[in-house]
């Protein structure tokens, strides 16, 4: 962008100049944006995919604290501690998805998959 004195704005894109051209395909077009068809494409929500991740993530979680009680070793402890580190960030991965309501193409049902199964879980909340 130019100012009205005639000096360079900065911005964030850079002028179309200056990057090389992209091999067209089925996927890009010259400039290298996608093509509205990919992006259609990119951009379908997987319920039932993403209904069986948040289901399977509860199992997991069932299971590492089941199986630790059940054991009850320091080992077991410190093992079911790491895990529970992986299963807490997937617990904030999906609600971060849901808060952007890119989880289920149902608004209602990904506000409160969102909210209650996976935002709450790890004190996270979806509101803000």
């Amino acid at each position: 962008m130019i100012d009205p004195r005639g000096r360079s704005l900065g911005g964030m894109v850079k002028d179309p100049s200056v990057f090389t051209p992209v091999r067209q395909d089925a996927h890009l077009r010259t400039d290298g944006r996608p093509t509205q068809q990919w992006r259609d494409e990119l951009r379908k929500i997987p319920d039932l995919r993403n209904a069986f991740t948040v289901i399977f993530l509860w199992v997991q979680t069932i299971a590492i604290i089941a199986f630790t009680l059940a054991v009850n070793s320091w080992w077991i402890w410190l093992v079911a501690f790491v895990l529970m580190g992986r299963t807490h960030a997937q617990y904030s991965s999906l609600m971060h998805e849901a808060a952007h309501r890119l989880l289920f193409s149902n608004k209602r049902v990904n506000d409160r998959v969102g909210r209650w199964l996976l935002g709450y879980p790890v004190f996270i909340s979806t509101d803000s």
